[in-house]
């Protein structure tokens, strides 16, 4: 998702004695003591998460619903950074639109803004986060959108230093589980041809591609192409009697896309 930008704020925080005791806790989540990055929560509390970007590999790892107030500058500290060797090239002939796979000559390395993230958990219908011994590692968030009954993913992303571990997929099982309740039809998600990792992640979860837009985005991302993919919630769902079926490939999928 590509959000606009927002005015930036200085914020000015004094640690107490007994933050600056808990700084070698916080920083096993590769990051500073939380205190700088919670301003409006006032002294952090002992469950302030902190993002985190290493590959100690931990006990246990929770997933839990977002609570903003707790949360929000963790969640604003995400590395939603990914980088790829490889890319989808979108070709087009007559009706039919393909992806074909092209390696590059250099890596291109990406990061998704998270300007408007307060706002799509404020008015999300799910929005939940993952973490391991109080670091946050991933989180999604979902709206529902009541007039076609279908759950928007306008948020999946995992710590750089905790993918493949099938944190991203353990999301979206949470997810779906939770909206099965609802009556969304499908849970839809948008990311780009040059995240090649996100595609191959949403095939692997589940999702089947839907459609592409080679004229969403403008200025520096006007190359790219959208693309959607989108995976069915309700039980038994059966396709329209007017469309045959594609035939299937076996692919193999890497886990845990950097971002949508």
């Amino acid at each position: 998702m590509l959000s606009s930008g927002r005015g930036r704020h200085t914020w000015r925080h004094e640690n107490s004695k007994d933050e600056r005791a808990q700084q070698n806790h916080w920083s096993e989540c590769g990051r500073s003591t939380p205190g700088a990055n919670t301003h409006a929560l006032g002294r952090p509390h002992r469950s302030v998460l902190a993002f985190g970007n290493t590959m100690e590999s931990y006990p246990a790892m929770m997933i839990r619903p977002i609570e903003w107030l707790r949360d929000g500058a963790a969640l604003l500290a995400s590395d939603t950074t990914f980088t790829t060797d490889r890319i989808y090239r979108v070709s087009q002939k007559g009706l039919s639109i393909s992806l074909n796979e092209e390696f590059l000559l250099a890596p291109l390395k990406k990061n998704y803004p998270l300007h408007n993230l307060e706002k799509d958990v404020l008015s999300s219908s799910v929005a939940l986060l993952a973490h391991e011994r109080d670091c946050l590692v991933g989180f999604a968030v979902i709206k529902e959108q009541v007039w076609n009954s279908r759950a928007e993913l306008t948020h999946l992303y995992v710590s750089p230093g905790h993918r493949g571990r099938g944190i991203g997929q353990s999301m979206i099982s949470n997810v779906t589980a939770l909206l099965q309740a609802s009556k969304c039809r499908c849970l839809w998600a948008e990311t780009q041809n040059t995240n090649y990792a996100a595609v191959r992640f949403y095939l692997k979860a589940g999702f089947r591609l839907c459609g592409f837009d080679c004229s969403l985005y403008d200025g520096p991302l006007s190359e790219e192409t959208a693309v959607f993919l989108q995976r069915d919630l309700r039980p038994n769902q059966v396709a329209s009697p007017n469309l045959r079926p594609a035939r299937r490939r076996r692919v193999r999928v890497r886990e845990d896309a950097g971002g949508r």
